[in-house]
């Protein structure tokens, strides 16, 4: 390789273009600090342009504003929507120790309000702990046991738990409801989700599960 050449334009396209992409690549992961260190870089390489120092001054927003809603979370825990938005910062970070944190802070706060057990169910989903979801999951399906969601979201934690035929019995509970026009939370049509979501491939042809499809075809 040759050696860059500070005052050679190519060297100097060259380091943008390196620099600007790997500011991308913080920023899709949500390090807005990182970013920032990067556009530094660049204002020294390029300081004629002010979209530097434009961008750098966004991500400082956005950096204060992650960090105003973390200690919202801190100062109150009980509050689910700092919880929620606590979870989608540290999920956006990858920070599974720090979603953990404020599952266990979070959890002997949230009772068995099923809205606040759904935040926490999320919560396991997004850091793949299936069986702490399926837990809350079950839990749901006693507190609201007319309700398919959850007997659905069940059905899908336990897929993920390779438990098979656990999951059809859930599915089935699901789709009977589903097919009573019970009410729910959820507006998801979850024959159309069994047809079409990879993960329910196990469950098409299952002998419980397979009358309801064609019964829907069908109609």
């Amino acid at each position: 390789y040759r050696k860059l050449d500070p005052a050679n334009p190519s060297s100097l396209n060259f380091v943008r273009h390196v620099l600007e992409n790997r500011e991308q690549q913080l920023i899709a992961a949500g390090d807005f600090k990182g970013a920032m260190a990067i556009i530094e870089q660049l204002n020294q390489i390029d300081p004629k342009n002010n979209d530097h120092l434009i961008r750098r001054d966004h991500y400082q927003r956005q950096l204060d504003n992650e960090n105003y809603l973390i200690n919202a979370f801190t100062k109150n825990p009980a509050n689910p929507t700092n919880f929620f938005q606590a979870i989608y910062i540290h999920g956006r970070r990858a920070r599974t120790n720090e979603i953990l944190t404020a599952i266990d802070t979070f959890s002997p706060l949230a009772g068995e309000d099923p809205k606040n057990l759904t935040l926490i169910k999320n919560a396991y989903g997004l850091i793949q702990r299936w069986g702490d979801k399926a837990v809350i999951d079950e839990k749901l399906t006693t507190l609201t046991p007319d309700d398919y969601a959850p007997w659905f979201d069940l059905a899908q934690t336990r897929l993920q738990l390779q438990q098979t035929n656990r999951a059809a019995q859930a599915l089935k509970e699901a789709l009977t409801r589903f097919e009573k026009g019970t009410e729910s939370y959820s507006a998801l049509n979850i024959i159309d989700a069994i047809r079409t979501n990879a993960i329910f491939a196990p469950l098409r042809e299952h002998p419980e599960i397979k009358p309801f499809l064609e019964e829907a075809e069908e109609n």
